[in-house]
């Protein structure tokens, strides 16, 4: 929704909410990138310990992002349901939840810029 406010011959179009709008979304699905991507690499990425059946690594997930009080907030979770014991082998074997986040979390900034650039085009 845009705003025309005239000024004697010429005229001011606000887009300014439209752009708001534009910019959350592409920054939701830029987080969602970006914590996909820390999920799979935490997934592939465990070397200090090793599960025969799987389990371990399928607990590994996401949630959506959200606006939560102006910030827009999305998270890696582990170790859900059936697979307790994820926390457990990060915590005597090394974290993987975490190693993931230090490597990819980073390229976070890439992420919102390429989202930017097409949300505001």
């Amino acid at each position: 929704m845009s705003t025309r406010k005239r000024y004697g011959r010429s005229y001011l179009e606000w887009l300014g909410d439209d752009i708001e709008k534009r910019v959350e979304k592409a920054s939701m699905r830029a987080i969602d990138d970006t914590t996909q991507a820390t999920a799979e690499y935490a997934r592939t990425h465990h070397p200090g310990w090793k599960t025969v059946t799987g389990t371990a690594e399928g607990s590994i997930g996401t949630n959506p992002a959200r606006l939560q009080k102006r910030k827009i907030r999305g998270n890696v979770t582990g170790g859900e349901g059936d697979a307790f014991y994820l926390l457990i082998l990060e915590v005597k074997n090394g974290a993987a939840l975490r190693n993931a986040a230090d490597v990819v979390f980073p390229e976070v900034g890439g992420h919102l810029e390429d989202e930017y650039e097409r949300a505001l085009v």
